[in-house]
């Protein structure tokens, strides 16, 4: 993957044909580029065709994900709603696929806050990790509630208005683990590269907690629309973060291989899905 993750162009709104067709589509912002790259790649060798899979990302207008206040009331732009709503009413997926942002547990603990008198750590038993001795204790109900307000914001708003709108399996996908090299996130910043020079990078495993707490809040939403949660492979996490070999050049994102491992397990997850169905 480049530095700069591939520009995703809602092709999907010049496609003639779209009402003829049943694609998987997939909604989402940049850790959705890891997964169409995953999608190319089996495009090249024969094993899927260009269209069965559609990308749609939800960075810019007319699709970019934002709320308005409307009587007091926040809600979906209304031009969101507008062109995914005449897309899904032509389109007519055969599945739907979300992975709406993904970085809110690097916005909230990639640094350290400059006031805390020591290191963070989360004494969060279920984890599997301990609370690390000389840190900063941070109570595991204040990152839940904090994270699952940024989640709320806008991000599970559109959750639960897309799942209202479809009938057809939907899979939420959970974001790629946390890279550890501190050395990899400070020589390719991103979007962080305004922070990277003032702020110490947060310990790794306060940070691999912060992302098992964004994965949990993930598959607990996938669990109340009756949607599949296809979580991080297993395989791509080694110790506390992801494997080497899956990294993109930037801090937060999963390179070409991650996005072919990552759309192997949702593929498997329609099939059982549709396998229920079936029964």
């Amino acid at each position: 993957m480049s530095a700069a993750p591939e520009r995703l162009l809602p092709r999907i709104f010049c496609c003639k044909d779209i009402f003829m067709r049943e694609p998987i589509l997939c909604f989402g912002h940049s850790h959705m580029v890891a997964l169409r790259a995953g999608h190319l790649w089996r495009v090249r060798h024969g094993e899927a065709a260009a269209d069965d899979m559609e990308f749609v990302p939800l960075n810019d207008p007319p699709c970019q994900l934002r709320t308005v206040l409307v009587e007091g009331r926040r809600e979906l732009a209304p031009d969101l709603v507008e062109h995914v709503s005449t897309l899904l009413a032509g389109c007519r997926p055969k599945a739907v696929v979300l992975l709406v942002t993904g970085n809110e547990h690097n916005i909230l603990g990639l640094f350290r806050h400059p006031d805390t008198p020591a290191p963070p750590d989360v004494d969060w038993p279920e984890s599997g990790l301990p609370l690390a001795e000389g840190r900063d204790r941070v109570p595991a109900d204040l990152l839940f509630a904090e994270m699952q307000n940024q989640l709320d914001r806008a991000n599970f708003r559109f959750c639960r208005w897309i799942a209202g709108q479809v009938d057809c399996p939907l899979v939420i996908v959970g974001p790629p683990p946390p890279i550890v090299d501190e050395a990899h996130i400070r020589a390719h910043p991103g979007v962080f590269a305004d922070r990277m020079d003032k702020l110490e990078i947060a310990p790794a495993d306060f940070r691999h907690k912060l992302w098992r707490i964004d994965a949990r809040l993930r598959q607990d939403l996938a669990a109340e629309l009756g949607a599949a949660f296809v979580p991080a492979p297993a395989a791509a996490i080694t110790d506390l973060g992801l494997a080497e070999r899956l990294r993109g050049n930037d801090p937060t994102h999963g390179n070409q291989e991650y996005g072919r491992m990552l759309l192997a397990d949702v593929l498997a997850a329609l099939a059982a899905a549709r396998t229920e169905e079936s029964a």
